[in-house]
């Protein structure tokens, strides 16, 4: 047990990861046995809750404890031994347990990530939700991959999560101690929502693939809450809605579902139909009918153009209803379909009024070219993957990604900035260049990143843009290389943009667009701030800023005046000239900001020059590197 923490986890039936960090590059789907953790392995996510809730009154203890110590004053209490590598002794003490690269930002990434799992509906060792469970290992299973049906997240559930992460490229938000990715034994969220893909890319053969049929018996959607009766299978009725375009109502995804289900008992014709006979006839009946259907033998566009335009035109719809709250009407010519087309032969009917040969798809199926599409784009041919691949370009034009054709020239700069830093080799041009394309997907590929689609040849593709999820891991990459700077002898600077408050967005009126890609708002903020005047920026400056007034953060207006002593008292006795005051006067904040820069700590946004900036609050990592610092101080007297 870490000292000054119990060891009670708050959820017994939720435990901490038991296995080492596995990483292995995304191609290989090798799992490494998960090993099993003592009674006396650290409970991390009380750990990590103490921390979070404790560190303001711990550093104050600390504060005060030294301020006796300094003072001549004697004291039974033993500081908690640090680490050389600038960890505080919990830190290091998590580093070493679980196998983590030892370094403060990435055992918070661990600390953060773990704890997370009690609240996002992540499985894992310890997990008491048996019917999740088990609705986890028979996708799995379907998968191919050899997990028993027990209900219980035992050895083999944890080994299969593994190989299907590292076959698809999952991997955790920490570093294993070698440096990698980490990949562990816990479905969270999104390893869970990449198992359901899969299995509905499975099954699109199933009668047909527009739109893909749902298995003879509905798959349970591998996730843990909210749990159905036993009695009733686990249906992710929001993802089905989203990907058919249905009316999100759990009756009308049912009745979806259960349609779909019907028609490979009752004789439906539709994509995927080997009864080459009966679709022949009927494209010969449509073709009677006026729908100019070529007689293939195969069930093909223009069949399935046909059958929606018979269907409407004689008000024949689906049980189900399109996101627009209207029957659907899809391409499956089921036995009412059949049965009207042989009614209106056999009385001789009039060829249809304007017969539509390539009629609009119905409100579920929006219309597109995927051979096409896939040809064009190097893409494997499903149409899965084609609506993944035109949903994430479509993203694109709102996530803030940026790509060849950008005009974002200065966003392009820091990017290019940022990936010179980083031992790319890339000029900085303001153009979204082939050479910084080339970097970008090198970047990629080296973190284990790529795109939601596959490529012709089925492995996930990697392009050239920088999305909000490529442009966030260059950031932190940027500040683990900070942090790993040699701290240079303590100097005494000036504030040059001291941040008084927290800013409130509602002090300036509505945003108006502004000449360097910057709303008025922003641009306002970055003058009066100094700041370095891109949109990322200023929401990084005003993302960390917003976070002051409620995660214990010291600076100017700070009324704690207990605490700020005992940061005085500290900061004068290493000689920093500050007086105790029990005021965040302009004397500590020079000191602070010298500390700061002394120690290789700078803020998540930058100066007006492009620099990292440095203010003069005392955030959380300052606090604690002070506390690892006079640790390290008491130990050593």
């Amino acid at each position: 047990m870490i000292s000054g923490y119990s060891n009670q986890f708050p959820n017994p039936a939720y435990q901490t990861p038991a296995s080492q960090p596995v990483v292995a590059p995304a191609t290989q789907a090798q799992a490494t046995p998960a090993a099993q953790v003592s009674p006396e392995t650290i409970k991390v996510a009380n750990v990590l809750t103490s921390i979070w809730n404790g560190l303001v009154s711990a550093v104050k203890t600390l504060f005060s404890w030294l301020g006796h110590l300094f003072g001549g004053s004697s004291s039974n209490t033993t500081p908690t031994a640090t680490s050389t590598s600038g960890l505080d002794a919990q830190q290091a003490a998590i580093a070493q347990q679980y196998q983590l690269l030892p370094t403060a930002a990435n055992v918070q990434a661990f600390l953060t990530e773990v704890q997370s799992y009690q609240n996002n509906g992540a499985l894992g060792p310890g997990s008491t939700n048996s019917t999740a469970i088990s609705d986890l290992q028979k996708a799995l299973a379907r998968l191919g991959y050899n997990v028993p049906v027990t209900g219980q997240y035992d050895a083999s559930t944890q080994q299969a999560v593994m190989q299907f992460k590292q076959a698809n490229g999952l991997h955790q938000s920490y570093q294993a101690a070698n440096g990698t990715y980490a990949v562990n034994e816990y479905a969270d969220p999104q390893t869970l929502q990449l198992i359901m893909a899969k299995l509905q890319q499975q099954v699109t053969s199933l009668p047909g693939s527009t739109p893909t049929p749902a298995p003879s018996q509905p798959t349970p959607a591998p996730v843990s809450s909210p749990t159905p009766a036993p009695s009733q299978p686990t249906v992710n009725y929001d993802a089905i809605a989203k990907q058919y375009g249905l009316l999100d109502t759990q009756a009308n995804v049912s009745a979806f579902v259960s349609e779909i289900q019907s028609y490979q008992a009752d004789g439906t014709l539709g994509p995927g139909s080997t009864n080459t006979t009966a679709i022949t006839d009927l494209q010969k009946a449509l073709d009677k009918l006026g729908y100019n259907i070529p007689v293939t033998g195969q069930y093909d566009s223009a069949t399935s153009q046909g059958v929606i335009a018979f269907k409407r035109a004689n008000g024949i719809h689906q049980t189900y209803e399109a996101t627009d709250g209207n029957w659907a009407v899809n391409e499956y010519a089921g036995a009412q379909t059949l049965n009207l087309i042989m009614q209106k032969l056999a009385a001789g009917a009039q060829p249809a009024a304007n017969p539509t040969p390539a009629p609009t798809p119905a409100p579920s199926q929006p219309q597109s070219n995927y051979d096409a599409i896939a040809k064009q784009y190097n893409l494997l041919d499903t149409e899965a993957n084609v609506n993944a691949f035109i949903a994430e370009i479509k993203g694109y034009q709102t996530g803030g990604a940026l790509g060849p054709g950008s005009t974002q020239t200065a966003a392009i700069r820091d990017l290019q900035t940022a990936l010179s830093r980083l031992g790319y080799g890339v000029s900085v041009s303001g153009q979204y260049d082939a050479a910084t394309s080339q970097a970008v997907m090198a970047f990629k590929k080296a973190n284990g990143l790529h795109q939601t689609y596959q490529a012709a040849d089925g492995t996930y593709a990697v392009n050239e843009y920088a999305d909000t999820q490529t442009l966030n891991l260059v950031m932190a990459k940027l500040q683990q290389q900070a942090t790993s700077q040699p701290a240079s002898a303590p100097v005494s600077a000036p504030v040059s943009a001291p941040v008084s408050a927290p800013y409130t967005p509602a002090s300036v009126g509505q945003p108006q667009p502004a000449a360097s890609g910057l709303t008025a708002q922003q641009a306002a903020l970055a003058q009066q701030y100094q700041l370095y005047p891109t949109a990322a920026n200023v929401q990084a400056f005003m993302a960390e800023v917003g976070k002051y007034a409620s995660d214990g953060t010291l600076g100017p207006g700070s009324n704690q005046t207990s605490a700020i002593k005992d940061l005085q008292t500290v900061m004068s006795r290493w000689g920093y000239g500050v007086s105790v005051t029990g005021s965040y006067d302009q004397a500590t904040a020079n000191a602070v900001v010298a500390f700061k820069r002394a120690n290789g700590i700078h803020q998540t946004y930058r100066a007006s020059d492009g620099n990292w900036a440095v203010n003069e609050y005392a955030d959380r990592s300052t606090l604690q590197l002070i506390m690892s610092k006079l640790q390290a101080g008491a130990k050593a007297s």
